[in-house]
């Protein structure tokens, strides 16, 4: 489960709206056949989603302390949603999942709000130097990670 992030105060908060999400693709098709009434793999319509539960799992596991996550990893929201946001020693970085064969800079919500950038997609890899932003795929991000 991620909380909110309130970039001014850098803290969590924790009466807002969470996100949680599924890493198994049964347990995923279960709960959407559930809610919408017809059971099947929902998993080939919603990879995008299935895979920003992998990468939500991979940042977890790697900032995990005292199995507390809602210290360094959350979700940002100011009229878009950035799907990660990742503090290490005293750095944020905005981390944002677009799997899809072609992205661009402007796929990545909230630009302006952080200085550091990841956007995450199919096959793109670019570096922006100028806008301070890497475009990898999820692959190797999740190898690197």
């Amino acid at each position: 489960m991620l909380y909110q992030f309130n970039y001014n105060k850098k803290i969590p908060l924790f009466r807002k709206k969470k996100k949680s999400y599924f890493l198994d693709p049964f347990l995923f098709s279960v709960f959407n056949g559930y809610t919408l009434g017809k059971y099947q793999d929902y998993s080939f319509e919603n990879k995008a989603s299935l895979v920003e539960g992998i990468v939500c799992e991979a940042l977890a596991r790697r900032v995990r302390q005292d199995l507390d996550i809602s210290s360094n990893l959350w979700f940002f929201t100011k009229k878009k949603e950035t799907d990660f946001v990742l503090q290490q020693d005293k750095k944020i970085l905005g981390i944002e999942v677009k799997y899809q064969n072609k992205v661009t800079k402007s796929d990545f919500n909230n630009y302006a709000i952080f200085k550091k950038r990841i956007l995450l997609s199919t096959n793109d890899y670019e570096f922006i130097k100028e806008k301070n932003m890497l475009i990898i795929p999820v692959s190797l991000f999740l190898a690197i990670v």
